[in-house]
Order: structure tokens, then C-alpha cells, then sequence
């Protein structure tokens, strides 16, 4: 059960961070339209 739930947050982890430095990567080369 501990271990299941270590998986899970590990995932969420993952998840945050991939989105993050996506967000970052698409406003790094969208840069021109900020308004």
C-alpha cells in the first residue's frame, strides 16, 4: 500500500513538472506575442 502511494505521488511529481517546463518552453518561444 506504501508503496502505491509513493508511485502516485512520484507520478503527480512528474506530471507538475512536465507541464511547468512545458509552459515555460511555449513562453520562451512565444515570446513576440506578448501583448
Amino acid at each position: 500500500m506504501v508503496r502505491y502511494l509513493v508511485f502516485i505521488a512520484i507520478a503527480i511529481i512528474i506530471a507538475t513538472l512536465g507541464v511547468s517546463l512545458y509552459g515555460w518552453y511555449r513562453h520562451l518561444r512565444d515570446d513576440d506575442d506578448i501583448y
